[in-house]
């Protein structure tokens, strides 16, 4: 219903262009804009009320074509209700000129009104000024009365001044005569002073060669002067020369202060490190404990021992210090079992070439130093623990058939004495040998890889 009396309503002839084109000649003179819309919006409304009924009986008899018409109508209602808008927008801008030119009216009124002040402020002073000019014409009347009679005194002065110059005039005439006499007088001085010039003339002479032999004084000291010169040069050139090496030094300085304070950081980290590696000492020193205890134990319940021991410590990674009894149960073992003696030996050989190995690095050139800063943190920690091991199975095998208690002691000099192992380490590191024949420990209560992951 809505759709058909919108269509009638696009197709029927807008009152509002027919009113605008017949009221443009009537009321051109007179243009209200609030008006002419209200009067636009009431045709709209009877066309609209006009074409309901037509609308009604048209809608069951809708065909594409309608639809495209109603859509149209759709569109052109929409394009006038933004028309309609656009129009109440520019109505409002409208009102709003308005008030500003209202306003401005009011701002140029109240100027006017100030400028009419201000032009009889003006006329007043031009009526006194002209009172003021009158009294300067008076002035400047009395002023040429003055002047004039100024003039015929100085008229009257100048003539006592021409009588004055006359006077002046024959008085000089005497004086020339007198000059003229004191010149004739003059000139005979002159041919007394020429002679006093030869005399003159010959001093100068003596002058010069005295001048002549100064030069030569003169050419001899700049001689020595360019010489000094010379000297000074290569003199400044050597200042520069040590001002140069006094700056190289100065660098040097302060490269070798700021290593100093990398080396202290280093040696901070390294502190860390022994921290932490006295706690891998001990976790060791606890390991080797408790494979102690498994030795005497499998020594005790099983008469296999030999084999056992074997693949215990080569299959299940004992490390060679740590699988090693008690030097009492050791001879014992030695007795009733071979295999375990041709062990024994086989470890007093590694423990032979770890000693060699260990004595060259040691002999090694300093130059590793730049080497252990090149390596990784993980690197390092795994050569500090290789090391430890290796260094507690070479004391513990080199000292060989000596008593319990002399091992005891030096198992704890190893775990009290950690900076050591941890400089032996490093030389370790700085060859880039890693030793592998050494294997973490079975389960115990703290493995050594746990401490091993806490130095990284």
């Amino acid at each position: 219903m809505e759709t058909s009396v919108e269509a009638a309503e696009l197709l029927a002839p807008s009152p509002l262009e027919t009113g605008s084109l017949d009221g443009d000649s009537a009321s051109s003179a007179t243009f209200d804009p609030m008006e002419e819309f209200s009067r636009r919006l009431q045709d709209i409304l009877r066309t609209h009320g006009s074409a309901e009924p037509v609308a009604t009986d048209n809608e069951a008899e809708k065909t594409p074509e309608e639809e495209e018409t109603l859509r149209r109508c759709r569109e052109d209602e929409e394009k006038r209700s933004d028309i309609t808008n656009h129009f109440q927008e520019t109505l409002v801008e409208i009102q709003a000129q308005i008030e500003l030119h209202s306003g401005r009216n009011d701002k140029l009124r109240q100027e006017n009104a100030n400028l009419t002040d201000k032009l009889e402020s003006l006329m007043s002073q031009y009526e006194r000024r002209e009172e003021s000019l009158e009294k300067i014409n008076k002035h400047h009347d009395l002023q040429h009365k003055l002047t004039e009679a100024k003039l015929q005194q100085a008229n009257a002065l100048l003539a006592e001044a021409e009588d004055k110059h006359k006077r002046e005039k024959e008085y000089l005439l005497r004086e020339a005569i007198d000059k003229t006499k004191k010149c004739f007088a003059m000139k005979e001085q002159e041919l007394a002073m020429k002679k006093k010039l030869a005399l003159y003339a010959q001093k100068f002479d003596e002058f010069q060669a005295t001048l002549a032999k100064s030069n030569e004084i003169y050419v001899r000291f700049k001689q020595e002067m360019d010489n000094m010169t010379e000297k000074m040069k290569k003199v400044e050139k050597e200042a520069n020369l040590w001002k140069t090496r006094f700056e190289n030094c100065n660098k040097t300085l302060i490269d070798m202060i700021e290593e100093r304070t990398e080396k202290g950081r280093e040696y901070n980290l390294f502190v860390l490190k022994i921290q932490k590696l006295e706690k891998l000492c001990r976790a060791l020193q606890e390991e080797r404990k408790g494979l102690y205890d498994k030795i005497r134990e499998v020594r005790q319940s099983s008469a296999g021992l030999p084999s056992k021991l074997a693949n215990f410590t080569e299959n299940a990674g004992v490390p060679e210090d740590a699988a090693m009894p008690d030097l009492e149960g050791l001879q014992e073992l030695q007795e009733d079992d071979p295999l375990l003696t041709e062990n024994i030996i086989r470890l007093r050989q590694e423990q032979a070439k770890l000693q060699e190995f260990a004595a060259a690095l040691l002999a090694a050139p300093g130059d590793n130093e730049e080497q252990d800063e090149k390596k990784e943190l993980g690197d390092e920690d795994d050569v500090i623990v290789s090391a430890i091991a290796q260094f507690q199975t070479r004391t513990d095998i080199k000292k060989g058939p000596a008593s319990a208690p002399g091992q005891a002691e030096g198992r704890e000099e190893k775990a009290e004495d950690p900076l050591v192992v941890l400089l032996k380490g490093e030389e370790l590191q700085g060859t880039g040998t890693k030793p592998t024949d050494l294997v973490a420990p079975p389960e115990v209560e703290q493995s050594p890889t746990q401490v091993r992951e806490e130095v990284q």
